[in-house]
């Protein structure tokens, strides 16, 4: 059985549709390691805003996870989760999670979930796709740990494969793709990751119309002092990339977090109310 391109195959499955002058979920299932939220609102606001909490201990070797997430068109949902992803370590085989979206025409997606820790001796590969239509937006957060470094386990996993797509009608506009294998490359070098133990990677296509020339602007003086690294790119007159590496994790989060809330009010025309914040600040 297939619905809108997905399959039951799905962990899980999630269906946004417009009604009215709110967004519904209007298809959930999830089965482990996932588990949803009912969508909460802002006051002024139609957006739906949700969680996607996995109550396992993490990723085991051998797990494969794939989910797949569909806003139908003038949808707006905005999607995080509450706590870390953690990948365990592999007895022989990685873990693997898989993620499709489709964002249909003039529906809006900001999907932000929680960074990845990979423990010692884990292997995880993670492919995120988005598929966008005609006059859609979407804004997508990409964040990871170097491991459980108060506990000495920085760099200490097998290997992590990560991998993020965007195709804005039927065109690709971002293909971004990393693979570190600690045990075989040494990225405590100079021009590599140096002292960082945090990366980030935020991704914003506007397809309705040029971003704001001040827009670059906003987000450079968003990102602050506190991290060691950070840049933003231009994807011509529609996208966007943020990249911000850090030390630890706060000062990150707090750069990502403070650039976000600059992506919605300039680009999404969306000011600053307690849900948001709270999800935001719960990343």
């Amino acid at each position: 059985m297939t619905t809108n391109g997905t399959t039951d195959q799905a962990n899980l499955r999630m269906i946004f549709e417009r009604d009215g002058e709110k967004t519904v979920l209007a298809e959930s299932f999830s089965r482990m390691p996932f588990r949803t939220f009912p969508p909460f609102y802002a006051q002024s606001q139609g957006c739906a805003y949700t969680y996607i909490v996995n109550p396992t201990p993490g990723f085991l070797g051998g797990d494969r996870v794939r989910v797949e997430i569909a806003l139908r068109q003038g949808a707006h949902a905005f999607i995080a989760s509450p706590a870390a992803t953690k990948v365990l370590k592999a007895s022989r085989d990685h873990a693997e999670q898989t993620t499709h979206i489709t964002v249909s025409d003039g529906a809006t997606l900001e999907y932000v979930p929680a960074y990845v820790i990979p423990f010692g001796g884990a292997r995880f590969k993670q492919k995120t796709v988005v598929h966008m239509e005609r006059a859609s937006t979407c804004l997508v957060l990409d964040w990871f740990t170097t491991g459980r470094t108060g506990r000495g386990e920085s760099l200490a996993f097998d290997e992590y494969d990560n991998s993020t797509v965007l195709v804005c009608e039927g065109e690709p506009v971002v293909c971004d793709r990393f693979i570190l294998r600690p045990k075989d490359e040494e990225y405590r070098a100079l021009g590599r990751l140096e002292s960082s133990t945090v990366s980030a990677s935020l991704y914003l296509m506007h397809n309705r119309s040029d971003l704001p020339k001040t827009l670059v602007a906003g987000v450079r003086e968003a990102l602050g002092e506190e991290t060691s690294l950070a840049g933003v790119s231009t994807i011509g007159s529609k996208g966007l990339t943020v990249r911000v590496m850090g030390q630890a994790m706060p000062p990150v989060q707090k750069s990502v977090v403070r650039v976000i809330k600059v992506i919605r009010r300039m680009v999404l025309a969306i000011e600053h109310e307690e849900i948001p914040d709270r999800l935001l600040n719960a990343l």
